[in-house]
C-alpha cells in the first residue's frame, strides 16, 4: 500500500518539475501512453499535440479546478484530486478493455 502511496506521490513531484522546466514540451514523451489515451479521450484532447502544461491543467480540472484567467497555477490538493480520480479512469478503460478482448 505505501509503494503505491509513493510512486504516485513522485509522479505528482515529477509532473509538477516537468510542468514548470519544460511546460511546451509534448506529454507524448513524458507520460505513459495509456494514460495519455485514457486523459485524452474523456477530455477530448488532441494527444500528438498536447502539451506538459496542458496535461498538468487538465488533471487538476479533473480534481476541480475551474482555470480562470487569474488563477494561477493549481494547488497540490487539486492535482491530487485529480490524478487519483485519472487512475480510476484508467483502471476502468484497460479494465474494460481487457475484458472486452478476452470475452469478443
Amino acid at each position: 500500500m505505501y509503494f503505491v502511496f509513493e510512486h504516485q506521490l513522485l509522479e505528482l513531484l515529477a509532473l509538477a518539475r516537468l510542468a514548470r522546466l519544460r511546460p511546451d514540451a509534448l506529454a507524448a514523451h513524458h507520460i505513459d501512453p495509456t494514460v495519455l489515451t485514457v486523459l485524452c479521450t474523456m477530455r477530448r484532447l488532441e494527444p500528438t499535440t498536447l502539451t506538459v502544461r496542458d496535461y498538468w491543467r487538465a488533471v487538476a480540472r479533473i480534481g476541480r479546478f475551474l482555470g480562470r484567467t487569474r488563477d494561477g497555477d493549481p494547488g497540490w490538493k487539486t492535482l491530487w484530486q485529480g490524478l487519483m480520480e485519472l487512475e480510476h479512469w484508467v483502471l476502468a478503460w484497460v479494465n474494460g478493455y481487457e475484458n472486452g478482448r478476452k470475452s469478443g
